[in-house]
């Protein structure tokens, strides 16, 4: 299972996307829900999935490109494009700790 890579997910949520406050303007408040509902799309992906975290991340995108094609428009545009870049950001954490001692400190 890819438990170091759950927790790097689960510290990225707490630390880089904090809940949008009510006050926030509706572009920043809607693109911070679209980030926290990928990054936790991924968290599940992760979870259920065998491969390594950096198949399962890019398996993510890769479905997220797809659906961008068809719908760029609009709102679709506004959750997709917050759903890509937060999948680019989980995967270069992903690739920067997935070295044995990083790996090691995560799995305890």
């Amino acid at each position: 299972m890819n438990k170091w890579a759950i927790k790097l997910v689960q510290e990225y949520v707490t630390n880089q996307l904090c809940l949008p406050a009510t006050s926030w303007p509706d572009y920043w408040f809607r693109y911070r829900s679209y980030a926290r509902k990928a990054a936790y799309d991924i968290l599940c992906m992760l979870q259920a999935n065998e491969n390594s975290a950096k198949e399962v991340v890019e398996n993510y995108m890769s479905i997220i490109d797809s659906f961008y094609e068809i719908k760029k428009d609009g709102i679709h545009g506004l959750m997709l494009n917050a759903a890509k870049e937060t999948a680019e950001d989980i995967l270069f954490i992903i690739e920067k700790e997935s070295n044995d001692e990083s790996i090691k400190k995560y799995e305890n």
